[in-house]
This record gives C-alpha cells, sequence and structure tokens, in this order.
C-alpha cells in the first residue's frame, strides 16, 4: 500500500475506534472468521480485560466427533 492510502486508513480506524467501546454492563463484542472455525470475544473497554471467550472449534474438539469413521446402515 501507498502511504496515501495506509494514512487513510489509520484515519478510518481511529475514527471509527473512538466511537465504539464497551463497558461490563454492555461489552463489546469482536468476532473473528476463520476458513475453518468462528472466534469471539466480549471486551470490556474501561478494564481492557476480556471478559469470555468463544470458538466453535472447542466445542468440535469437546463433542468427541470422530474423523472419517464410516457407519454401518
Amino acid at each position: 500500500m501507498t502511504n496515501i492510502n495506509l494514512d487513510r486508513k489509520l484515519r478510518r480506524k481511529r475514527r471509527v475506534s473512538s466511537n465504539i467501546h464497551g463497558t461490563s454492563d454492555r461489552p463489546r463484542i469482536s468476532v473473528f472468521r476463520s476458513s475453518k472455525y468462528i472466534y469471539a470475544q466480549a471486551i470490556d473497554d474501561k478494564t481492557r480485560k476480556t471478559i469470555l471467550t468463544f470458538s466453535n472449534s472447542d466445542l468440535k474438539k469437546d463433542a468427541g466427533f470422530k474423523k472419517g469413521k464410516k457407519r454401518d446402515d
């Protein structure tokens, strides 16, 4: 990216981030989607701490799914 595009991107990020904030009563939610999984966080911006994390990869590991096992019908 050129310096002009980076400057515009940073200004846009600061403008948007200044209006978004979370409290312990109403936390900010951050969601990241990868090609396989979804990750979410509840963030309290006053204390700068993550309150809760979630990912569906943990659910798949805990459920005991076996990949590639064939069923007998």
